[in-house]
């Protein structure tokens, strides 16, 4: 076993990304817990952190570690709308919704906001907001974006009729904001 307390926490965390690329989750999680114990953590240890814990469906350990990033970073609207999915994977929609709306506050256009607001509002039988957030979202983001195609596709389940339930939305995942 390797004796993480020979290393400084930038070099943690650089190594804790080459776990992650490399898909060695338990090693990036045991390099992400020394350096952000150490004195002064870099604030992205607390944003790693957070998507892992999500990653693996440790959602409050998730929550604790993208509210302490986002305390150090409150303008970093791609983990604020991961906190946001944190609450979706828990079936707490209210409270998601409620962080993705500052979110597009923020940023009227941003594409995984819009989309997971477009599909709870369906979800919730709000038709008419799920359209409406579905045309912003397609009037703003290129074609070659993500959550284009997934609104595209959530527009066309809305015009078959189709129930919200029937439709399996993606599970947590790295957001990208292109």
């Amino acid at each position: 076993m390797l004796d993480l307390s020979l290393f400084e926490g930038d070099e943690l965390l650089a190594l804790a990304k080459l776990d992650i690329e490399n898909s060695r989750i338990d090693f990036a999680l045991a390099k992400l817990k020394q350096a952000n114990s150490l004195p002064d953590p870099q604030p992205e240890c607390d944003s790693l952190l957070a998507k892992l814990y999500a990653q693996l469906n440790l959602f409050d350990r998730a929550s604790y570690h993208y509210e302490s990033y986002l305390m150090k970073k409150p303008d970093a609207l791609l983990e604020r709308f991961q906190y946001g999915m944190v609450y979706y994977e828990q079936s707490i929609k209210e409270r998601a919704l409620l962080v993705w709306k500052e979110v597009l506050d923020e940023v009227p256009t941003f594409p995984p906001a819009l989309y997971y607001c477009a599909l709870v509002s369906w979800e919730e039988d709000n038709e008419p907001e799920a359209r409406r957030l579905i045309d912003i979202l397609l009037k703003s983001a290129p074609a070659d974006n993500l959550y284009f195609k997934r609104g595209k596709e959530l527009l066309n389940a809305l015009d078959n009729n189709v129930n919200a339930g029937s439709v399996t939305p993606p599970r947590f995942e790295n957001q990208k904001i292109n």
